[in-house]
């Protein structure tokens, strides 16, 4: 999913970042760079707690950043400090948020709406994705937790149950 989106939006840069279930922490990290990638107990709890990916993640919502030198929510990172143009998508199953999706270029004003459509639809590929394999590893009792979470008071207990 990452390479795709980078590869229909060009970028040069991007990350997906996967939450552990209580989103508090970074579970894992897949990038398109190799080697010279910061480790993630370094860099994962500045960029939660203060950075652009933390704010999509809060605000529940994607966004562009046109111009990195403009905008305080884009920390930069050794290796990164030349990317100037950014966009973000969090990673939503319902009220949860699963991880976060950013891809960079390194020219101001490098996304448009298009790019931020063709992530989001991405981003919800990579959530059914995501949403199925949690379901496969934990099986159908959390479904059925999640069912009486979502439905409870909508639907008669009796019909929910069965």
């Amino acid at each position: 999913v990452l390479r795709i989106a980078a590869s229909v939006t060009d970028s040069e840069h991007g990350s997906l970042l996967l939450l552990e279930s209580d989103e508090s922490r970074v579970r894992y990290r897949v990038t398109l760079k190799q080697g010279d990638v910061l480790p993630l107990s370094v860099t994962a709890g500045p960029i939660l707690k203060h950075g652009l990916a933390g704010w999509a993640l809060r605000e529940r919502r994607a966004d562009i950043v046109e111009d990195t030198e403009r905008d305080t929510r884009w920390l930069p990172i050794p290796g990164l400090d030349s990317m100037r143009s950014v966009l973000v998508t969090p990673l939503l199953y319902g009220e949860r948020a699963l991880g976060v999706l950013t891809l960079a270029a390194p020219i101001p004003r490098h996304y448009t709406r298009r790019s931020l459509a063709l992530t989001s639809a991405l981003a919800a590929y990579a959530v059914t994705l995501l949403a199925r394999g949690q379901y496969v590893e934990t099986g159908a009792p959390r479904g059925a937790a999640v069912a009486d979470r979502v439905f409870d008071g909508r639907i008669d207990a009796a019909d929910l149950a069965q």
